[in-house]
C-alpha cells in the first residue's frame, strides 16, 4: 500500500464530521506523530496497514459484503467508490 499525501488536512476533516478513528498506510506513520498536534493524536485511533486486506483486520466490525468482496490487491479503486464519503453522511 502506498502512502498518501495531506494526512494532517484529512484527518482534521474526519474529525469535523465525527470520525475518530482512521485506516492509513504504514508509511504514512512518520506523518502522523510529526504533522498532528499531540491533542489530535490522543483523540484518534489511528490503524497503520500495509496491505488492502489488512484493512478488514482492523474494522471493529464486519464490513458490509459488497465491500469484503471488493478486497483484493488489485481492487483499491473499487474500494474506494463502494466506502461512504464524508459528505455524504452530512445529508
Amino acid at each position: 500500500m502506498l502512502p498518501v499525501g495531506g494526512i494532517k488536512e484529512k484527518v482534521l476533516a474526519a474529525r469535523r464530521v465525527g470520525i475518530r478513528e482512521v485506516i492509513l498506510p504504514r508509511q504514512n506513520e512518520k506523518n502522523v506523530n510529526e504533522d498532528l498536534s499531540p491533542e489530535l493524536r490522543s483523540s484518534l485511533r489511528a490503524h497503520f496497514v500495509t496491505a488492502v486486506e489488512e484493512v478488514l483486520g482492523a474494522r471493529a466490525t464486519p464490513p458490509p459484503p459488497a465491500i469484503a468482496s471488493a478486497l483484493t490487491p488489485w481492487s483499491c479503486r473499487s474500494l474506494v467508490r463502494l466506502l461512504p464519503h464524508a459528505h455524504d453522511r452530512e445529508r
